[in-house]
Order: structure tokens, then sequence, then C-alpha cells
């Protein structure tokens, strides 16, 4: 069953028996009174703005604002950027949106890769829905809404600009869409809040309560899709094993998103960020170093100090707050998508227990730690926050050894494979490229102490000048402070 691109369609069959809600199972385990104002609460915060239905009475999604491709992402076929507008809206009133927002456009006075949309209680726009996962009656019906919601995410346009109406979705278009609706909330999290921000990444939406819990219901359908499409899984766990084992798949062509890439841990149980890291920090720190030269930033070792913190100073006021988005992806999965000893069973768990709602300390935690991180200007403290069991504030040559290998391969934007033999090693004592940097900036101080040295011998206490190219001898100027050289002088 095909639909219009921009309206929602249940594409998929009625269940034929009824998911039973999980609070009907843990009722017995829970106290009654706690069940009441969970459900209570959630009643009062799940609700469409426009009909203020509640998931009892319809099927909620969230409202999307689907920006058009960048050229970068039109290259690499990867999903666009999307702002979470923080609104919960029922299928019906959508797809009233969106018709009278078709009928009340010129069509000719639109661009083509524009879709229509109708504002949301913010005042942004909304092209584009995302089903909810509520509890298990709610998915029951919401997920017949999945295939033609993922359509209008997916990108729709042939070459020619014409709209695909039903493109064909699989396992790498569905994946890419979910990695990047969270990535780009994570932009608006870290980067849109850090002095650094662009005009881009400070539109999108600041970390609130409400921001914060409309990531965690993208993650818990995440966790729901992935677990209805094996496959989704499956080609997460191959992307992140092929990274870490392989080098020649580290290339911006073989993995154009980094922060994409790190969100495939939510959905995997086999790898951690421990095991992820020290594969993808160094890959992160020489791509930032490619893009801050382009900027016209400019950064070279050998014209700073010659001690491990001068190379540091250095290189935070040519590329600060690095590894923002990184940071956050790391701390949701310790804190709330991967805690330590959990499995992705667990946190699923956990999210049913509360119809998906974050409690009280989890928000306020990942509150702090947003407005912590985007205060980060220093490299070694975001090392610290990502990877505490090798980086140390009080042993650098960790990091010097990192910031000399993104500056050694990262002054080219085209690098191709580095081969295995070349990146830099976590957790061990040897620092091959501090040491030589090291040796350089001594040598380098021994021949300007050199020709000091050199230059000074024209300056001896013995010697006079009595030009700007001429000195004489003390004897020679004794003599020549007579009255016969004075006047032959």
């Amino acid at each position: 069953m095909t639909c219009s691109p921009w309206l929602l369609a249940p594409n998929f069959p009625a269940p034929r028996l009824v998911v039973p809600e999980c609070r009907s199972t843990l009722q017995e385990e829970e106290k009654v009174e706690e069940i009441v104002c969970e459900e209570d609460a959630a009643i009062d915060d799940i609700c469409c703005y426009i009909t203020f239905s509640t998931p009892m009475e319809t099927v909620l999604g969230l409202g999307l604002y689907r920006h058009p491709e960048t050229s970068q992402q039109y290259r690499s076929y990867l999903a666009p950027d999307f702002d979470m507008v923080g609104d919960y809206v029922s299928a019906e009133a959508f797809n009233e949106g969106i018709n009278r927002a078709s009928a009340s456009e010129n069509r000719r006075s639109r661009v083509w890769y524009e879709y229509p949309s109708f504002t949301s209680s913010a005042r942004l726009r909304i092209n584009c829905w995302l089903p909810l996962y509520i509890n298990g009656q709610h998915w029951a019906e919401a997920r017949r809404y999945l295939p033609s919601s993922l359509v209008q995410l997916v990108a729709l346009y042939d070459d020619d600009g014409s709209i695909d109406v039903m493109p064909e979705l699989n396992s790498s278009n569905i994946l890419d869409v979910f990695c990047s609706l969270l990535t780009s909330a994570v932009v608006g999290f870290t980067v849109g809040q850090s002095e650094s921000s662009t005009p881009r990444s400070a539109s999108r939406g600041k970390a609130s309560e409400r921001s914060v819990q409309i990531y965690v219901d993208v993650h818990r359908v995440f966790l729901q899709v992935a677990d209805e499409y094996p496959e989704i899984r499956q080609l997460a766990l191959r992307r992140l094993k092929e990274f870490i084992e392989d080098p020649s798949t580290r290339t911006r062509e073989k993995t154009p998103d980094l922060g994409r890439l790190a969100h495939c841990l939510l959905i995997v149980d086999e790898i951690t960020w421990e095991d992820l890291g020290p594969a993808l920090l160094p890959e992160a720190l020489r791509r930032h170093a490619v893009r801050q030269r382009s900027r016209g930033k400019h950064f070279d070792p050998q014209q700073c100090g010659s001690s491990p913190k001068d190379l540091l100073a250095a290189w935070d006021c040519f590329a600060s707050h690095v590894g923002l988005v990184i940071g956050f992806c790391v701390m949701f999965c310790k804190l709330v998508g991967r805690p330590k000893g959990s499995t992705i069973a667990d946190v699923k768990l956990k999210y049913d227990k509360r119809w998906g709602r974050l409690t009280d300390t989890q928000a306020s935690n990942i509150l702090h730690f947003c407005s912590e991180l985007a205060k980060c200007n220093s490299l070694a403290l975001i090392l610290e926050m990502l990877y505490p069991s090798s980086f140390c504030r009080d042993r650098l040559e960790q990091v010097c050894e990192l910031i000399l290998w993104a500056d050694k391969f990262g002054r080219w934007r085209e690098m191709g494979a580095i081969p295995a033999a070349r990146w830099p090693l976590f957790g061990q004592n040897a620092f091959p490229l501090l040491s030589r940097w090291k040796k350089d900036k001594a040598r380098s101080q021994q021949c300007r102490l050199r020709s000091c040295s050199q230059e000074l011998q024209w300056y001896r206490p013995d010697f006079y000048q009595i030009g700007y190219w001429q000195w004489v001898p003390e004897e020679l100027h004794a003599t020549m402070q007579s009255e016969h050289w004075q006047y032959w002088w």
C-alpha cells in the first residue's frame, strides 16, 4: 500500500492479539501508590498539543522537522539532519496539519526539496512524524504507522529532483535515520551551548528536561525497531566491528559520520565504549584538525613551548570544544543507555516500568553533564571524561601523543587508509611521537643557543664599534682617539 510521501498510513496489518501492557505484569511487584503517581504524571505529560489526546485515546508520535540534505550528505548517501521540536502529535492531527499546509501553499512558490509543514507550539515547523513507544498496548497500534513515517524521514528524491513515493526501506536506511535523529539532538545539547557554536548548531534545541525526554523517546523506539528488524542490530554490530578491526573503514568514505557510529552502541550488547574508544578518538581528533585548518586555523608543534603543557595549550587554542557529541553519547551510555553490567533487555525493562519516562535524578544528571561538557575547553578534560583509564590531567604524555598523531595525519582531507601499525596505542608507556618532538625541540634549542653565542662573540668588551659594520680592538681604538687620528678620520 502506497500513500502520499507527506501523509501517514497504517501499512502494517492490525495485530490479532492485543499486546498486554507492561504495567499489568509489574503491579504485583511495585507499590500501588507509585504506579498511580507515575501514570498520572505520564498522562499529564504525554498528550497531543493540538487535540490534547492521551495515548489511551489515539496514536501519539513525535513532531520532527527534516532539513534538506547538504551536499556532503547527498554525496555520502547519509540521512539529513532533524530538529526535535519538542511536541507530541497524534497521527490524525499530523495528517490534518499536512493536508491544510498543502492546500494553503502555492505549490509553484515552494522549492521542490521542501516538505509542507505546520507550526508547533514553540513556533517551529513540523514536517515529519515518528511513532512513540509508550507501552506494549500503544505500540501495537503505533507500529502500523512506522513504514510511512520512515518514508518521510528517508531521502525521497531522485537525481532529477522528483519525489519517490515509496523508497526502498532497508536496514541501512532505517539505522541511518535513527542515528541521525539522535546525533542531531546531541549537537544541540552540546555544540549548540558552547562558545564556538555555529548558527546551524545553535538553532537546534538546547538541553532541557523536555528535550532530553524527547531524546529518550527516540532511543526507546530505536530499541524496539531493532528488535522487530534484527538485521538493523546486525548491521550496527558489523559497522562497529569493522571500524575497530579494520583501519581502512575509518576513512570518511567508509564512515562519514563518527557521531552516528557512536550511537550504534545503544542497540548492541557485544561491544562497549572501551572497545570502540581507541579507534574512534584518534580519528575524531584527526578529522577535527582537518576541519580547523580548512577554516583558516594554524597549528605547528614546533612553534609551541618545550613542555607538554605548552603543546596542550597550543592545541586548545587551535581546536577547542572537540569531542562534545561523542562525549554525550558515552555519558548517556553509562547513565541510561548501557549502564555497567546491564544488557539491552534490562534497559528496555527499566524504560517500560515508567512508560519511558526518566527519573528526576537521571534527568538532572544528564543536564548537569551537558552544562559541564559545554564548558570544557581543554582536550585533557574531555579525554579524561571519555577514557579515564588512559588519560589523566597529571600525566599528559598520552594526550600529547594523541595531539601529535592528529596533527601529523590531519594535514590533508583525503588521507586514505592509515596502516594499523601507525595508530596510537592506549595504555602503554611508549610515546614515540612525543619523544621525537622533545628531541627536535631540544636540538632546535641547542642550535638557537649556538647561533646566539656566535653573535655575542662580536660584542666582546675589548672591541669597540666605530661604524655600523666596523669593529676594532681596544688598543687600536685608543690610538684612534688621538688628535692626529681624529683629524684624518
